[in-house]
């Protein structure tokens, strides 16, 4: 199931705390310092500065604020129900009430219903489920992650950044601010499927001059070798378009497309009987 954790961390001036951006106010500050940011990423290097009663959204509720070294001379808070403690600041400093996330127990704790959907204490162990928790800016304790003797020393370096540089998107398509012209796609050499027959594009579809020069050649060589007729080129369109008539349907096997037996809906309900095409062209599969 999933569950939310309880933090036994003491919340007061100087402690260092974490909270969702998403829950971060003033929003205007917080989207325009983080336009492009996911749903769990969240703010990790916030100051407790004090606590004290803040509206927004027509409600009132106990929030703390914060300074943060990312967002500079601009005054941060949340709900204090939002607020995580990573680091406690000093004892003399604490306020009155601990700083606890709702407790695992029996009875489910008492939330704002105007701010976190009551289904949170309904929601299972499904990856959706754990989602869903997250997105009403509770941590969630899932057990998924490794035993402390399974998690390596250092960690795994994927790509080589430099200092202060990070993946993520800063919304510049780049390719299209490099590239001025805007072309559509076409294909190579100016080839168009307009006024073409439904036999040309199948053909433009297929690496066709690859298998008229190569496939076709061997294996018309190895039929000749063998004291067979060679291959012909309709012949063998007609055995690839075979194969992928028989593609489109499902249920039945390649030996129910070639059955003597007369059509049956209960007995033989194939859609395509090949055979008598197979006959008349000198065709086997």
């Amino acid at each position: 199931m999933a569950r939310s954790c309880q933090s036994k961390k003491r919340l007061g001036r100087d402690a260092k705390c974490s909270v969702l951006l998403s829950r971060l106010r003033p929003s205007a500050v917080v989207n325009a310092k983080f336009p492009n940011r996911h749903s769990q990423k969240r703010l990790k290097d916030l100051v407790c500065i004090k606590i004290e009663d803040a509206t927004h959204g027509g409600h009132t509720t106990k929030s703390v604020f914060f300074s943060s070294p990312s967002i500079p001379d601009e005054e941060l808070y949340c709900s204090r129900k939002f607020c995580v403690v990573l680091e406690e600041g000093p004892s003399k400093d604490f306020f009155d009430e601990e700083d606890v996330t709702p407790t695992i127990d029996n009875e489910a704790p008492t939330l704002n219903n105007n701010e976190i959907d009551s289904s949170v204490f309904r929601a299972g162990n499904r990856s959706e489920d754990i989602e869903f928790v997250r997105n009403q800016g509770l941590a969630v304790d899932d057990d998924n992650k490794p035993a402390p003797e399974n998690v390596p020393d250092s960690q795994v370096v994927f790509s080589r950044l430099f200092d202060s540089q990070s993946w993520g998107y800063d919304g510049i398509d780049r390719r299209r601010a490099s590239v001025p012209i805007d072309n559509q796609p076409t294909f190579q050499g100016g080839w168009t499927a307009k006024n073409k027959i439904l036999m040309e594009v199948f053909l433009k579809m297929l690496p066709y001059n690859f298998f008229k020069t190569v496939v076709l050649e061997k294996t018309s060589s190895a039929l000749v070798e063998n004291k067979f007729l060679a291959l012909g080129e309709g012949e063998f369109l007609r055995y690839i378009s075979i194969w992928l008539l028989m593609l489109t349907c499902s249920g039945w096997s390649r030996n129910d497309f070639w059955s003597t037996a007369k059509f049956d809906k209960q007995s033989n309900a194939c859609s395509y009987n090949l055979m008598p095409t197979c006959l008349r062209d000198g065709l086997t599969l």
